[in-house]
């Protein structure tokens, strides 16, 4: 492994329609893995406190 793991933003070039659906697709799955609520917890958590919770910034799998 080289450097440090990230959690970044993809960006979807306008009318890309299958990668648009993909990354909908994998965002989905990762959701219901608790991904983002893990990824939280491992990189965000120690900046923001104990006053805010993960609930507060995180929405799984893009529902709200």
């Amino acid at each position: 492994e080289l450097g440090n793991k990230d959690v970044i933003a993809p960006a979807v070039k306008k009318g890309d329609k299958e990668l648009k659906e993909f990354i909908d697709n994998l965002i989905i799955k990762l959701g219901q893995e608790q991904f983002f609520h893990k990824a939280y917890d491992e990189t965000l958590k120690v900046h923001f406190g104990d006053d805010v919770k993960a609930d507060d910034v995180v929405i799984e799998g893009g529902k709200i």
